[in-house]
């Protein structure tokens, strides 16, 4: 194995830098890395889908949420090599995690995940 995907998902869309007892948090990143260590196979993660619901949270939080992650990725989690935002554009009645809205318009978590883009370089 030279990779692990994960889909670091927090039980009921809180936080990203908040970490609850008996739920999914987004810090599990760091918990399965520590557990791949410990049986001797410390390879890079690849966190191939997360994201929140701009429906259930709404567009502000949302887009902090995105900002946080990020942010999260890349001072907290160097052994995630690959990170892939779950879905581009919301898609109704059920997918509303996009980064732009059902008719492509950039949505604030957009704006956040391109600000971040830009301050990697590009």
């Amino acid at each position: 194995m030279d990779n692990v995907a994960i889909h670091p998902y927090p039980s009921d869309g809180h936080a990203p830098d908040l970490t609850l007892a008996w739920k999914d948090n987004f810090s599990d990143i760091k918990m399965i890395r520590d557990y791949l260590v410990s049986v001797g196979r410390p390879v890079p993660l690849w966190v191939t889908e997360w994201g929140w619901s701009s429906a259930a949270l709404g567009l502000a939080t949302q887009a902090s949420y995105v900002a946080t992650s990020l942010e999260m990725l890349r001072s907290l989690y160097p052994y995630v090599s690959v990170a892939t935002y779950f879905v581009d554009h919301d898609r109704p009645p059920r997918y509303y995690q996009g980064l732009l809205d059902e008719n492509f318009a950039l949505k604030p978590a957009g704006t956040a995940f391109s600000a971040f883009t830009a301050g990697l370089g590009g």
